[in-house]
């Protein structure tokens, strides 16, 4: 899985959140902190989604400042990532368990693997598409090239400029824990 990490995190400040993390969660998080994964996705049985970001500590993006651990059918659940859609994935706090959360179908987290580390070798991601950065000047010139000169606008140019802004700051690496 590629990552845009958030940073680095100590150990105290992640146990701060929950004291039950399982080990290699807890390594992931004191060395990418969560973070941006772009292009990532993961299929496990009947369940395939996206994942947007992970969850870090302190001030970040996504922050699990904002976020709490929950409880149901007796087992405590931490969410760590997040789709598109606003689905969860969530680790099972008592046994490492990660799990989907639907927000729309289910109540009760569905099992996807039984560790952290085993769910990343699940997760695909692809690197940004060097397209995504091209400069708004590069794109124009390209359309005019292609004869397109007349769909060009100060919208597409807004467009193509929030593009830029979102992807150009992205740093991805390969997780490796």
């Amino acid at each position: 899985m590629l990552i845009s990490k958030y940073g680095n995190a100590k150990k105290k400040d992640i146990l701060a959140i929950c004291s039950t993390l399982p080990e290699d969660f807890v390594a992931f998080l004191e060395k990418y902190n969560g973070g941006d994964t772009p292009e990532t996705s993961f299929s496990i049985g009947k369940i395939s989604s996206d994942i947007v970001a992970f969850y870090g500590v302190g001030n970040v993006k996504y922050s699990y400042s904002s976020i709490t651990t929950f409880e149901t059918d007796g087992f405590h659940f931490l969410p760590i990532a997040f789709d598109s859609f606003g689905n969860q994935i969530v680790i099972n706090l008592e046994n490492g368990i990660i799990a989907f959360l639907d927000h729309e179908k289910d109540t009760t987290p569905v099992a996807l693997a039984n560790s952290f580390k085993n769910f990343l070798s699940s997760v695909k991601s692809k690197s940004i598409d060097p397209k995504h950065t091209k400069s708004v000047a590069e794109r124009e010139k390209e359309m005019i090239a292609r004869g397109k000169d007349a769909n060009i606008s100060d919208a597409l140019r807004t467009l193509w400029q929030n593009e830029i802004d979102k992807y150009s700051g992205y740093q991805q690496e390969e997780v490796l824990l």
